[in-house]
């Protein structure tokens, strides 16, 4: 018996990537003050107001409205390493999981395969046969589900092995992964960093954290093309030197949210454009008061500098194309694999954010909404009255940016998104009353400044005006 050297197999991945590359007048919706009378259940008084707007009103509005939670029916932490069926690809998943080094060893209990000939190509090529495609496995499954250890191995090599001369076979004990130098000397960096970003992005639900977190890298991270060194393929690259491929867009958006408890996955697969197809990544994201999963493309978004691709479904048109149609889930990262990753079924429809209490305002309404519609967003056991100029409207009516909702001695003014003007509709007149504001002719406020931040980052500016564009030539279906 005698141990043989450690045999180095270099692998490199099959990237995913995606190339296309004066006086100031005041515009302000009628607003109305906070109502000081309250009486709401008896077990509801005067003092209890603040609660009531931010909390127990905001869960009664409508069943829709809730903090995010994790779904229950599976543990979707581990929705990748659930398909695994090999123990080998589950100690590789494993220990990832738990070494925290730049080399990890995954234990391989002593699997013995007959190759003949003891030679260095047979147990090179035994190896690459029998115990590579699971090591992979576990490996991609490992960095599909969100791994907590960001440093990707770009190098697999065989570690012990036992070989039995006389009989021809040998004992595989180990295979060892070695990470990126730089991306491991530099991990604390970017753990410190990934924290900071974290902790700055905002929202109570999975819509309003994602879209934050989609906004951040919209923002911050710079579409590259690979270099020698690799790193645009990683969240390093993308959270460090703020330049990234899709994989490492990816990844960063995966990593930033199960850092804020969203239930999100990395999907590879391939997209198609002009009869041009091409290996991409995009995430699913889980939605749980809707029970769906939904589709963020952050680099297409990127690109186009225009949340397009955001909480999308199967059958969400873009452009006149179906995501379904242009993003096909299912792709192997390396060819050696065994396994195809399989992916949640996604929502058919896009993510309608559902109307929420912002302070004095209820916003999220869609244009054209009608009184009779907007009633099916409340809970059934909340009545209220809206008005416009003190003038109750009726079930066939628009609902308008400007009206006020009063329920139980509180008063809310309505916000129709892209609704600047008060008219109910999201049009051309909208249009010019933002660039109005964006040149400083006039000033937005209160309701009308709401209705005219459509993507909701604080401002109302270019990016509103194009949305409201697209609403207003139907490329998209809703606002």
């Amino acid at each position: 018996m005698k141990k043989i050297k450690k045999y180095s197999i270099s692998l490199l991945a099959v990237l995913g990537i995606f190339i296309i590359f004066p006086n100031i007048n005041t515009v302000n919706a009628s607003d109305t003050s906070q109502e000081k009378s309250i009486s709401y259940n008896k077990e509801i008084n005067e003092n209890m107001l603040e609660e009531i707007k931010t909390t127990r009103f905001k869960v009664l509005l409508t069943p829709r409205i809730k903090v995010q939670s994790s779904p229950t029916q599976e543990d979707i932490s581990k929705y990748y390493y659930n398909q695994l069926t090999n123990d080998i690809a589950k100690n590789t998943y494993n220990t990832l999981k738990t070494q925290i080094s730049n080399k990890v060893t995954v234990d391989l209990n002593k699997i013995e395969y007959d190759i003949g000939s003891l030679t260095d190509d047979n147990l090179r090529e035994c190896f690459t046969t029998n115990l590579l495609p699971h090591v992979l496995d576990g490996y991609e499954a490992y960095v599909m589900d969100g791994a907590e250890n960001y440093w990707w191995t770009t190098n697999v090599q065989i570690g012990e092995i036992i070989a039995d001369i006389e009989n021809g076979k040998a004992k595989y004990k180990t295979v060892e992964l070695i990470s990126n130098m730089e991306e491991w000397s530099n991990y604390l960096t970017f753990n410190t960093k990934l924290k900071e970003v974290s902790d700055s992005m905002t929202g109570e639900s999975v819509y309003e954290i994602a879209r934050s977190v989609n906004h951040y890298i919209m923002s911050n991270v710079e579409y590259t093309v690979l270099d020698d060194t690799d790193i645009e393929q990683t969240p390093y690259g993308a959270l460090i030197e703020k330049k990234a491929v899709c994989e490492g867009q990816t990844q960063l958006f995966n990593l930033i949210c199960r850092q804020k408890g969203l239930t999100c996955l990395i999907v590879y697969g391939y997209t198609s454009v002009n009869n041009t197809t091409t290996a991409h990544a995009w995430n699913y994201v889980y939605e749980p008061t809707k029970e769906q999963w939904y589709a963020i493309d952050v680099t297409w978004n990127n690109y186009y500098n225009d949340s397009l691709y955001f909480m999308v479904g199967s059958e969400t048109e873009i452009d006149g194309v179906k995501f379904g149609s242009n993003h096909l889930a299912g792709f192997k990262q390396y060819k050696l694999q065994t396994y195809l990753p399989k992916t949640p079924v996604l929502s058919l429809e896009r993510y309608i954010n559902p109307i929420t209490i912002d302070g004095e305002y209820i916003k999220n309404i869609q244009p054209d909404t009608i009184y009779s519609e907007l009633l099916k967003e409340f809970a059934d056991d909340i009545t209220f009255t809206i008005k416009e100029n003190n003038k109750i409207i009726s079930d066939t009516d628009i609902i308008k940016t400007g009206q006020v909702l009063t329920t139980n001695g509180l008063s809310f003014t309505l916000v129709v998104t892209g609704d600047v003007n008060g008219d109910g509709q999201a049009n051309i007149q909208d249009i010019m009353q933002v660039n109005k504001h964006r040149l400083n002719k006039i000033q937005l406020t209160n309701g009308a400044l709401k209705a005219g931040d459509v993507n909701q980052d604080g401002q109302a500016n270019i990016q509103d005006i194009m949305q409201i564009n697209k609403y207003r030539l139907r490329k998209i279906s809703e606002i």
